[in-house]
């Protein structure tokens, strides 16, 4: 059956009579004329046709004859040649057809036929149709035709070896009994694509009747705005775009699966060992179940927008970054054993949360696993060391106004780096956050929260972003500047009387633009509604060390106090002018105590600061300890000596600790005393 034509169409036959080859001589075209608009070219075996300029026509058809040799029909490069009806390639009675569309130019028609015009069958035979050119688009169907007459069969095969071929309507594959029709990506060059935008991409398939995409890079796309079913076969290279769900159940991808547009699947299909799963375009797009909770296989992003990941995933793959983030939200990524990340950039990384080992042992690593952590020497056996990446906005560290970059690491090896390690954390200029990276520091905190410690001294990064530090502990880590510095820490803050003054003594561990201390008291009376007013008063002021990676202690004498209680806080200031409280310490003038004086902590629970006062009846060495329910040592609040009719009034900051029974035990001479408190948080 030949494609329908109207009755005013002429038809022009190919006979090579002008030069030969050129669709555009007139003399090449029995009665003579270049084909027109609506009409009808007739291409015989044997010859090579090249259109060298933009032509339409209504129909091609590579006629059949008892000739076998193959019609090339060339399209130039910039050439379009517009076919408004269809191209048929037709089946001899008894002898092989072929024909070849080549070139780097395009033709755009209205569907494809090969074979199924001849059945009245005398010999077996096949009717092939190559496609190598550029670009073939075909706005309806094609169709493959297998014909069978009794003993002959005539069979039909499409090879699409390279370029691209794509069908807006169905793939029809139609093999009567005992011939076959055949759909292929996988001979020649084996490069071809296939882009199937109908929602119907094939009709049924049946056992001779075969579509085969594993060629060694060839792809299959399938690209509706709506739902459609993914052929159940190996594929080389799927891409899955356009939008609505995409059936995918018994698909198998040993090449890239590209996931595109805002589609879905139904099913996560079988990867290849080789294989990898890439989310590319311009529209936001979310991870699915193509994307298994353990994947073992490469991970693409090229998305500009991004990615967000649907759920925690663990990676043993390569995590690769071409274009835009990765956002892991709520969720994290596990990059297993084999797992890395590569490619990360301005613009293109994990933003979120990501961990991953190595074992490092006494050697070296550089950018373990890509998450911008480095050991840079060797020495100590650090065994396995385990790093947790959070990037963005909640790997900011922010305390008293002061904030980090947008990333912090938190480190564990097996055994720890006790003779010191040079390490060096990198990250990329998304997570700059506005710090000064002319005068960046590394700050470390034990657990992740306050105190947050300098660790070195500041380095202009700002060509690198790339910090380096010696240390020999291993925490949670995040880079600040001299101008917003993490806080100081303060370790101690006590009150003795003698006589009628009050020593306050306080240490710090670590300082940072430290400016100084203002002392501020507030006396103990009560209002008409029996309540404590807080009238707090600035009684003196000591200068700070600035910046300090050591201890360092302070004093400070309140003198001719009248009797009472008072209370007294710290006021520590910033360089630039930010400032935080300390917790308060309490004690009260005109008061001898009697004897051995080991008070109840108050307040009794508490959350997270507590008040401890205690007397001894004679000078002597004291020792206040405080312990875990288990009997475990927590913290030494008081280690020197006390002296004899004085009270001591000790502030316990529980705000590291768990909740629980803890006890305070106070040792003076021969007197011994143990209370029991509760830290309820």
């Amino acid at each position: 059956m030949f494609d329908t034509t109207s009755v005013f169409a002429a038809t022009k036959t190919w006979d090579g009579g002008g030069d030969g080859v050129n669709w555009n001589s007139a003399n090449n075209w029995n009665t003579n004329g270049v084909p027109a608009a609506g009409d009808n070219a007739f291409i015989p075996a044997g010859f090579t046709v090249i259109v060298s300029a933009n032509a339409t026509i209504n129909s091609i058809i590579f006629s059949s004859s008892n000739n076998p040799a193959t019609r090339i029909l060339t399209v130039n490069s910039g050439v379009v040649l517009t076919v408004t009806s269809g191209i048929t390639l037709q089946n001899d009675n008894k002898t092989s057809m072929s024909a070849e569309i080549a070139g780097a130019g395009t033709i755009n028609c209205a569907s494809v036929r090969v074979g199924g015009t001849t059945t009245s069958l005398s010999g077996d035979a096949t009717t092939t149709l190559t496609s190598t050119i550029s670009t073939l688009s075909i706005s309806g169907n094609l169709r493959l035709d297998g014909e069978d007459n009794g003993s002959n069969d005539n069979n039909s095969v499409l090879n699409l070896n390279s370029g691209s071929v794509n069908v807006g309507g169905t793939v029809n594959l139609i093999a009567e009994f005992g011939s076959t029709a055949t759909l292929t990506l996988a001979n020649g060059a084996q490069t071809g694509t296939l882009t199937l935008s109908g929602a119907s991409p094939f009709s049924t398939i049946d056992a001779d009747e075969t579509f085969t995409a594993n060629g060694t890079e060839a792809t299959v796309n399938y690209s509706s705005t709506g739902a459609q079913t993914v052929n159940p076969i190996i594929y080389t290279n799927l891409t899955l775009s356009g939008s609505g769900v995409k059936t995918t159940t018994g698909v198998t991808v040993n090449g890239k699966l590209s996931m595109q547009g805002t589609t879905s699947v139904s099913a996560v299909p079988t990867y290849g060992s080789s294989a990898s799963l890439e989310y590319k375009g311009i529209s936001v797009q979310t991870t699915g179940v193509e994307f298994p909770t353990i994947m073992n296989n490469t991970v693409i992003i090229d998305n500009i927008n991004g990615v967000t990941l649907n759920e925690s995933k663990t990676i043993n793959d390569t995590l690769i970054f071409n274009n835009g983030k990765l956002e892991t939200g709520p969720n994290n990524v596990v990059s297993g054993t084999t797992g890395s990340i590569s490619g990360e950039g301005a613009g293109r990384y994990l933003v979120g949360d990501i961990t991953i080992s190595r074992i490092v042992g006494t050697g070296t690593i550089d950018n373990l696993g890509g998450v911008g952590f480095s050991v840079l020497d060797s020495g100590d056996d650090l065994g396995t060391v385990s790093v947790n990446r959070i990037s963005g906005s909640a790997g900011i560290i922010s305390v008293g106004g002061n904030q980090g970059i947008a990333r912090k690491w938190i480190i564990a090896s097996t055994n720890p780096p006790a003779s010191g390690r040079s390490i060096s954390f990198s990250w990329v200029s998304d997570d700059d956050n506005g710090i000064d990276l002319v005068h960046a520091l590394v700050f470390r905190s034990p657990d992740g929260n306050e105190p947050w410690n300098p660790v070195g001294i500041p380095q202009d990064v700002s060509s690198t972003r790339t910090i380096t530090v010696t240390t020999n502990t291993f925490s949670t880590w995040t880079v600040a500047d001299e101008d917003s510095p993490l806080p100081v820490e303060l370790i101690s803050f006590t009150a003795s009387l003698q006589g009628k003054s009050v020593i306050l003594n306080w240490a710090t561990k670590t300082e940072v633009q430290n400016y100084g201390f203002e002392i501020e008291r507030l006396k103990d009376y009560s209002g008409n509604d029996g309540k404590r007013l807080n009238d707090w008063e600035k009684i003196g002021f000591v200068q700070g060390q600035g910046n300090s990676n050591v201890p360092k202690g302070y004093s400070f004498t309140d003198n001719n106090l009248l009797f009472g209680e008072y209370y007294y806080r710290l006021k520590q200031i910033g360089t630039d002018g930010s400032y935080k409280y300390s917790s308060e310490v309490e004690i009260a003038t005109g008061k001898i105590p009697e004897g051995f004086v080991l008070e109840q902590n108050y307040p009794n629970p508490f959350n997270p600061n507590t008040a401890i006062r205690f007397a001894v009846n004679e000078t002597s060495p004291a020792l206040l300890k405080v312990y875990d329910v288990l009997g475990n040592e927590v913290i030494t609040l008081f280690n020197e000596t006390a002296e004899a009719g004085k009270y001591y009034y000790l502030d316990f900051d529980a705000s590291r600790y768990s909740s629980g029974i803890y006890y305070y035990s106070l040792s003076a001479g021969n007197y011994r005393d143990i209370k029991k408190m509760m830290l309820v948080k």
